[in-house]
């Protein structure tokens, strides 16, 4: 916005002015309004301080600075327009942004508008971003584009008017520091100049901020405040476990929530810088609101814990596998019951097999279900007016039961996480199967047999299971699986032997095996031995086996009695 301005020695003299010119025909009609609706000086506080957030000692005059500070660009200084959050997490104006280069190499770069760059200007990155990385920050604009709109009106001057220090007497101290950002006389580092105002101003302004700003601060995926906000490259917002979500789920590229374009991101968003301005915006605004949202969040991520009072609901049913969707028909009314009370809360229960063996496992005894299972997310649901439901799941991690009960004929049960071994344990693992390899082709006489049936890695598995899962395509048998899971996830090996354990015709302890198995490689050679015995049985000229369970599966009903 244009201005000019006459500045003393002490901060805004007496004859500074700014000149309110409307960029935009929404500022104008918000102005008019206001004009018809001019500001009354209020009368100072009878009670000294006002309190902000009811803390002692913090009130909405003497935080002023750093509430103006929230919206105001570090680098010119002036209330952010146009606000971009680069891939570090910090924000600018479109006009702050340095001139691009082009780079010299970009080998890995998908587009021209990839390899043009330009060097963060901010002293805690310094780092090489793309245009490409970052965009128009959907949720940061409309955040600070409401807080401009709502200190114009409060201050309640007329449209085009020219405002000068004297006319903000009894606005308020952060008006007065709103208007001396807005004409650049308040560089973002300077704290500004305490003068008498009135705090009764301040924390009705304050308040107004408050509820505009939190109002603007939800996430798309679960419509709740925002917790750990990304921001992505194409401008949207979202809660890092809301996004991440959005990412397990994806089947090649992860496309944004909003807009559906591609999102360029880190391959683990856990270590993905959040959005600090924002951060900044939610823990200085709604400091309470952030700290239960924080607290409900932590009660979500640990589903089986039982001090919480929030065991994990227990589906008996069949196997299911993390990153594998799983429709279910649910008519029982006990797991109806359940369902209702999961949709109400996380949306997430645990899926088990019987025992149908009566087996004793440790710490369970003669459980009537089996000890390891999936964790179900429920994506969709669609109910019927009888009560019944058909339900859409995606399994997310595996876990291990440690003690059960029942709750209203439905069993309900404490867990913990059935990790996969890390990566240095994978290799390490390989590692020592490889060298007894070699020590038993060094000690047999068929070093050639005993080459080609114990030489196994994760890469040579992938690669000599690909003619198996073509062949497998064009059977009978795909025609129903691979809607409901899709095609094989090739690009994600620690995936595939879930893939394919969900569309082959298997007896339910084989597919119980990947379950409980905690290396990859383990999982591979399971499903190694699958692929030989399915080829050497011939199942591929035989149609009449596909008509198995598992196309129930395939058709979406599987049901529970």
């Amino acid at each position: 916005m244009n201005g000019s301005q006459h500045t003393s020695t002490d901060g805004i003299g007496a004859a500074d002015t700014t000149t309110l010119t409307k960029s935009s025909e929404e500022e104008q009609q918000h102005d008019s309004e206001v004009e018809n609706n001019p500001f009354s000086t209020p009368s100072p506080s009878s009670t000294g301080e006002v309190t902000l957030n009811g803390e002692e000692g913090i009130d909405a005059y003497s935080t002023a600075r750093r509430i103006i500070r929230l919206i105001q660009c570090s680098i010119c200084s002036k209330p952010l327009t146009d606000p971009f959050t680069l891939p570090c997490g910090n924000s600018l104006c479109r006009a702050c942004i340095p001139a691009t280069f082009d780079r010299a190499t970009f080998s890995i770069m998908e587009t021209q508008e990839r390899r043009m760059a330009f060097i963060c200007p901010f002293a805690d990155c310094m780092e090489v971003h793309s245009p490409a990385e970052c965009g128009l920050d959907v949720t940061l604009s409309r955040v600070t584009g409401e807080m401009r709109k709502l200190i114009r009106g409060h201050a309640g001057f007329e449209t085009g008017r020219v405002v000068g220090d004297e006319d903000l007497i009894g606005r308020g101290h952060l008006t007065r520091i709103y208007y001396q950002s807005k004409s650049g006389a308040l560089l973002y580092n300077d704290e500004g100049k305490d003068l008498n105002e009135s705090y009764d101003a301040d924390a009705r302004l304050l308040e107004s901020l408050k509820e505009a700003s939190s109002s603007e601060m939800d996430c798309q995926v679960c419509y709740q405040l925002l917790h750990e906000p990304l921001t992505t490259s194409c401008g949207h917002t979202f809660c890092r476990r809301c996004l991440q979500q959005v990412s397990d789920h994806a089947q090649t590229t992860t496309l944004c929530p909003s807009c559906r374009k591609q999102i360029h991101h880190s391959p683990v968003l856990a270590v993905e810088r959040c959005n600090k301005r924002l951060t900044e915006l939610l823990s200085g605004l709604c400091p309470d609101m952030l700290a239960e949202r924080a607290a409900l969040i932590a009660t979500e991520d640990h589903p089986g814990d039982i001090s919480n009072n929030l065991p994990v609901p227990i589906f008996v049913c069949a196997a299911s596998f993390p990153g594998m969707p799983m429709p279910l028909y649910i008519f029982e009314p006990k797991y109806r019951l359940m369902i209702r009370r999961v949709l109400a809360s996380n949306r997430r229960f645990g899926m088990v097999l019987p025992n149908d063996n009566q087996a004793l496992q440790e710490g369970l005894g003669l459980a009537p279900f089996k000890q390891y299972g999936t964790m179900l997310y429920i994506q969709h649901v669609q109910m019927s007016q009888n009560g019944t439901s058909h339900i859409w799941t995606t399994g997310e991690e595996k876990f291990r039961i440690k003690r059960w009960n029942m709750k209203d004929d439905y069993f309900v049960a404490e867990t913990e996480p059935h990790h996969d071994l890390k990566p240095e344990e994978e290799l390490a693992l390989e590692q020592q199967h490889m060298m007894t390899t070699t020590m038993t082709m060094m000690n047999t006489a068929s070093s050639s047999s005993a080459a080609s049936s114990n030489s196994f890695t994760t890469t040579t598995s992938t690669s000599s299971n690909a003619n198996f899962i073509q062949i497998f395509l064009s059977s009978p048998l795909a025609r129903d699986t691979i809607p409901v899971f899709g095609q094989p996830p090739l690009n994600k090996p620690e995936l595939l032997p879930y893939w394919l354990a969900a569309v082959l015709p298997l007896a339910p302890e084989e597919r119980y095996r990947l379950i409980t198995t905690r290396s990859v490689r383990g999982r591979f050679l399971i499903v190694d031995g699958w692929i030989r015995r399915i080829e050497a049985e011939r199942w591929f000229d035989a149609p009449r086996v596909f008509a198995c369970p598992v196309a129930v599966v395939g058709r979406g009903t599987v049901g529970v009695r």
